[in-house]
């Protein structure tokens, strides 16, 4: 199911939000592209939180970010576990926790960000999702650590596949294409493009979420320069939107 986001603009801060999960018991949001000043990937990804927190009247509180390297390695942080003792950042690409007491983020500019918040066991996580990552099964993967080690249930969660490129313009090489399922490879003039949405939407079908609690955000970051950064449009150049997601 496609779902618009919500804009609001505040300072040099843009932020979305996604009615699906609004009416959680969760702090949800994404810092797109219109944050130029106080945002730039200079700064360290606590840093740009913190600074989105303040504005947004959020509280403040730790901020865990990864190492990202489109794999499929899996951050989990338990009610045990101290940030503090922690050799952060790890080096993962999915993180999931069950605490109320910090903000996961993960970084995009084309990839897909995943939101997770399984509504009756009060766990949330967030997946970053390249081509790289999606082929290793990062959602699949992501999600039967967090209920192995979280008791996570699937079929409680509420899943939203945030902004990312879409098949319109993630054009793939042959060899890439022969990788995926056909159901993710469009075909036009010759040239191949890969619908990163279709893969995750699979491998979570597969771990169990309903399709009813799969949601799309259905803009693509390279198409609309005016609200998202994009990797591929900015030739490798382009600064980093964040999704941010926290347990109320």
């Amino acid at each position: 199911m496609e779902v618009a986001p919500v804009i609001t603009s505040e300072a040099n801060l843009t932020c979305l939000k996604f009615a699906p999960l609004i009416n959680q018991n969760i702090i949800h949001f994404f810092l797109a592209k219109p944050n130029q000043s106080g945002f730039k990937t200079g700064k360290t990804h606590p840093e740009v939180i913190d600074t989105a927190l303040q504005t947004l009247k959020l509280p403040i509180r730790p901020v865990i970010s990864l190492q990202q390297v489109h794999g499929n390695r899996t951050l989990i942080l338990d009610r045990k576990s101290s940030p503090s003792s922690l050799n952060l950042p790890a080096t993962a690409d999915a993180l999931f926790t069950n605490r109320n007491d910090l903000y996961l983020t993960v970084r995009v500019a084309d990839c897909l960000p995943i939101y997770v918040y399984d509504r009756d066991n009060r766990i949330v996580g967030l997946i970053h999702a390249g081509w790289r990552g999606t082929l290793l099964e990062i959602a699949r993967r992501a999600l039967s650590a967090a209920q192995e080690k979280l008791g996570l249930n699937p079929a409680s969660c509420s899943v939203l596949l945030g902004p990312c490129i879409k098949s319109c313009c993630y054009q793939v090489s042959a060899e890439v294409a022969l990788l995926f399922s056909f159901n993710s490879i469009y075909n036009r003039s010759l040239k191949h493009y890969l619908d990163l949405c279709n893969v995750n939407q699979d491998q979570l079908s597969e771990m169990g979420v309903e399709e009813q609690n799969i949601f799309r955000v259905p803009y693509c970051t390279c198409c609309n320069a005016n609200l998202y950064y994009s990797y591929r449009r900015s030739k490798n150049k382009a600064e980093r939107m964040y999704a941010v997601l926290g347990l109320r």
